[in-house]
């Protein structure tokens, strides 16, 4: 890499040189303090923090994620996530939820026949599958009486 030249061989057993740029990313939701020494940091160039959205942004990125998945996104289900995230557990927002909340979503209703539909049940299920902790008995029981009706 160091040359930003590959050597590649064909199965004709012509070989040639291939240049090429590299870029290494890393990512991590830890402090990169913690993984490595000051030295190395200093070998990594450029570094890039990615702040959480702020609410009408997740609101934004919640609703588009949504209609892909052909799901409407309501007002009562969005701020039952943003408090379920924000008030009551701390975990704050992050871009990668409103996706993983819509494909779990998805999935249950596939696994339990029902139409396509973002609920609040069935959100909280979802969050329960992300983040262990926000797991209620409420939570399970209310998803349980939404399949059973």
């Amino acid at each position: 890499m160091e040359n930003q030249i590959d050597y590649l061989k064909l199965n004709t057993g012509t070989s040639f040189s291939l240049p090429f740029d590299e870029l290494l990313v890393f990512s991590t939701n830890l402090q990169p303090s913690d993984l490595m020494d000051p030295a190395f940091l200093r070998r990594i160039p450029y570094k890039i923090k990615l702040f959480a959205p702020s609410c009408d942004e997740y609101r934004q990125l919640f609703e588009d994620i949504a209609y892909v998945y052909g799901l409407e996104l309501a007002d009562d289900v969005f701020d039952f996530v943003i408090e379920r995230l924000t008030v009551s557990t701390k975990f704050g927002l992050a871009y990668y939820q409103p996706k993983f909340i819509c494909e779990q979503v998805l999935e249950m209703c596939k696994c339990f026949n029902l139409r396509p539909q973002l609920t609040s049940e069935l959100a909280a299920e979802a969050l329960a599958n992300l983040y262990f902790d926000i797991e209620e008995a409420r939570d399970s029981e209310a998803a349980a009486e939404l399949v059973e009706n």
